[in-house]
């Protein structure tokens, strides 16, 4: 994520053609003089250059023992089915691993439930510049015994230039509400009062897909498609104003 000191920077080259920034303790300056507050935002779109896939191997057996070593096997062909792929050693992670006892489905009164079995769980994530290789690694992962394929995510390796590019989005959409809003009321800008990053939620599309058989049930790879990457931000300004 951009650091306080690449975002504080963004926001000053983006605004410093405009007025002066405020001296300290802007809060109690306010209430001095009247003030506009103007909230801009900003968004920007890019094709994504970084791609991320989860596979996981689930399986279960009577004993511990047998659904570890089922699992272990199976997830040992996946990860050599992702290589082959030209996923790089450095790009393959695991993410998660469990083990969790199955119950049965009878109660007791008064009785502890019964174990009946095991669930082994091993996920695993890749990442590749491939854009173009999502469909392939899904059925490589399937065919080699992925059960679960989830969290598709593409992605920019470059977040922080793209993300300050929205904060200087998101200040010249707020520069261009307080100029209009102050023509239309007849008052003048004199100069920035405070300057915040407000938070964002939402963000660019995130595909995903998933997978119950242990072999692809349809010819071929699936189509997956990477679309664009969307970061947004949004700037809250308080500006000066005085009479025009």
């Amino acid at each position: 994520m951009p650091t306080r000191t690449t975002i504080l920077s963004a926001l000053a080259a983006s605004l410093l053609a405009l007025v002066p920034l405020a001296p300290a303790r802007a809060q109690q300056a306010e209430s001095r003089f009247p003030t506009l507050t103007v909230t801009g935002q900003g968004s920007v779109s890019v094709r994504p250059d970084e791609l991320r896939i989860s596979f996981a191997v689930i399986t279960e057996a009577a004993s511990v023992g047998d659904a570890l070593d089922e699992n272990s096997r199976l997830a040992r062909r996946v990860i050599d089915a992702l290589k082959r792929k030209g996923v790089e050693d450095e790009d393959v992670q695991t993410t998660d691993f469990s083990i969790y006892p199955r119950y049965s489905n009878e109660r007791k009164p008064n009785q502890t439930p019964e174990i009946v079995g095991y669930r082994v769980q091993n996920q695993v994530r890749v990442k590749t510049a491939d854009m173009a290789a999502a469909g392939d690694l899904i059925e490589a992962g399937v065919d080699a015994g992925a059960n679960s394929v989830a969290g598709i995510q593409f992605t920019v390796s470059d977040e922080e230039s793209v993300y300050e590019e929205a904060i200087a989005a998101a200040a010249t959409d707020a520069r261009r509400k307080a100029t209009a809003l102050a023509e239309a009321a007849g008052v003048r800008i004199v100069r920035i009062v405070s300057i915040d990053l407000e938070p964002t939620y939402g963000g660019g599309p995130r595909p995903m897909y998933a997978a119950a058989d242990m072999r692809m049930a349809s010819e071929g790879a699936p189509p997956i498609e990477p679309g664009e990457v969307q970061t947004d931000a949004r700037v809250r300004i308080v500006f000066q104003i005085s009479e025009g």
